[in-house]
């Protein structure tokens, strides 16, 4: 800052000080802050740019107005490649999705009457079974087919028994030991 007295004292410490007095006080004081600062600035010598600064300052500008003007051209340019590349690309393959959506359709076509026929087997089948099934109630339900069937089952567990405790001590059961080893 500069060294310019007021009243023998530096400028900046006179701001200061009146800057300190005008915290709280009425509007006199505030106006005599705001003078010192200004005499402050004014004190501020000036500072006035080259000729050769001014100079490169502008072409400086000049450059920049250059390469953004090449650069939205470029982004132009870009763009327009894109819209030409998308519009040759719907060109080309339009046909080819118009093709593929026909096949579509006649796919999904069939695969709803392959559906609607397993739907109908399906049920077929589900009839089939349940004439057995009641078939098979019905046998069950007289009691001379059930004792017999009872009969067939006590005997079938007898075998599966006796078989296995063959297996264990018998001949057999040496051989499927040697083979478990």
């Amino acid at each position: 800052m500069s060294a310019k007295k007021v009243n023998g004292v530096p400028r900046l410490i006179a701001w200061l000080e009146a800057e300190r007095a005008a915290e709280g006080a009425d509007e006199a004081a505030d106006a005599t802050a705001d003078a010192a600062f200004s005499a402050l600035l004014s004190s501020v010598p000036r500072i006035e740019a080259s000729p050769a600064f001014v100079a490169r300052a502008q072409q400086a500008v000049l450059w920049r107005q250059k390469r953004h003007a090449v650069s939205r051209l470029a982004r132009v340019a870009a763009g327009m490649l894109i819209a030409v590349a998308g519009c040759a690309a719907i060109y080309w393959l339009l046909p080819l999705a118009a093709r593929g959506g026909a096949q579509g359709v006649i796919w999904s076509s069939q695969l709803l009457a392959s559906v609607a026929t397993s739907f109908g087997a399906g049920l077929t089948w589900w009839s089939v079974a349940a004439d057995v099934a009641g078939g098979l109630g019905k046998a069950l339900a007289q009691p001379h087919a059930t004792v017999m069937l009872i009969v067939i089952e006590s005997i079938a567990a007898a075998a599966l028994y006796m078989l296995q405790r063959l297996l264990v001590q018998g001949e057999f059961g040496r051989v499927s030991q040697e083979a478990g080893a």
